[in-house]
């Protein structure tokens, strides 16, 4: 499958400047974990305390990328039964 980042991020500056254009600002580190996961199509981890943005961070990733977003709201007594409604 050709996704949009194999024409328009092929490097890790291209790839700060696609999420500058969708009004994300980011640094050059943040920048390089999303063109390798996306390059290598392996999964982001984005952990963090709360409200430092990683909601929006996979927001953008979504919204450039045009791929579908799911948000997992997590909590301590979360399995994955609970998780995947099963």
């Amino acid at each position: 499958m050709k996704y949009l980042y194999q024409e328009h991020c092929n490097t890790i500056e291209s790839t700060l400047a696609a999420l500058d254009s969708i009004c994300y600002m980011t640094q050059e580190e943040t920048a390089t974990i999303v063109f390798l996961g996306i390059k290598l199509e392996k999964p982001i981890l984005i952990e963090g305390l709360g409200s430092v943005g990683k909601t929006v961070l996979a927001k953008a990733i979504a919204k450039f990328y045009k791929f579908p977003s799911i948000r997992l709201q997590c909590y301590e007594d979360l399995d994955e039964p609970k998780a995947l409604y099963v």
